[in-house]
């Protein structure tokens, strides 16, 4: 159940899950694709300790002060970014994991990645996104980045692709990838200007399993053999895969 204030929907919050050296969340870390938005180290964390001196505490009190740290970076690099600004900067450079696919962003904080992405860095647009963001299982994307320096240098050849797990899918400036289980797919492009600025595009789509549904009869039929029996259906599947359908044996 959702913990507050942590799972406020409010724009200066960042909600912060712990995960530990092996980059897997904690057993005792809160989490949840709509009340917590990253994860950070919260295990074993070496800390200051009233009396003794230092000490190694785990929590996510422990993996907040991450977070916290990498906010005064980007403010630090660029003092006009507002509370809601700096969050959106760290999530956008989240490093995504299947381990963190319980919070929000899908990701683990990435400092480096946040300051690279401050500031004039490189512009990524995308094009030939679906137009709905539910796609069905067979989906393929034919999808092409553009990016470009702050000096207007095209750094389109150097685009990375990934997804929500960190696996490269390709580099260049397109990408063609087909859809082959259903969830939740992140497709992220990335570009990087000489500066090691960093600049990023990403799509976010829900693939689900194609179904059929029959209209026609609508009700059970008792049919005598050899009785011409009329069926029809819909499918929200590849239009491919109806010929299969319809040469499917009746019983």
């Amino acid at each position: 159940s959702p913990q507050y204030p942590a799972a406020y929907n409010a724009t200066n919050i960042l909600s912060v899950a712990a995960h530990n050296s092996s980059g897997s969340l904690a057993s005792f870390s809160n989490y949840g694709t709509t009340g917590v938005d990253i994860s950070a180290p919260g295990v074993s964390i070496r800390s200051t300790w009233p009396g003794t001196g230092y000490n190694s505490i785990s929590g996510t009190s422990m993996a907040a002060p991450h977070a916290a740290g990498v906010a005064a970076l980007l403010l630090g690099a660029a003092p006009e970014l507002s509370p809601s600004e700096m969050i959106d900067i760290m999530l956008q450079a989240g490093r995504p994991d299947a381990a963190f696919e319980m919070v929000r962003s899908g990701s683990a904080l990435d400092a480096e990645k946040a300051l690279q992405l401050t500031g004039d860095g490189p512009t990524v647009t995308l094009s030939g996104q679906p137009t709905e963001t539910t796609v069905m299982v067979g989906t393929q994307l034919s999808l092409t980045a553009a990016a470009s320096a702050f000096d207007g240098t095209d750094l389109s050849s150097t685009v990375t692709w990934s997804n929500q797990s960190g696996t490269v899918l390709g580099t260049g400036p397109s990408l063609t990838t087909t859809l082959d289980e259903a969830g939740s797919v992140l497709i992220i492009a990335e570009a990087t200007d000489a500066d090691n600025r960093l600049g990023r595009a990403q799509l976010a789509l829900d693939v689900l399993d194609p179904t059929v549904e029959l209209t026609r009869p609508n009700d059970d039929v008792t049919a005598v053999s050899g009785e011409s029996l009329a069926v029809e259906w819909t499918w929200n599947g590849s239009p491919d895969s109806t010929a299969v359908l319809a040469l499917a044996p009746l019983t």
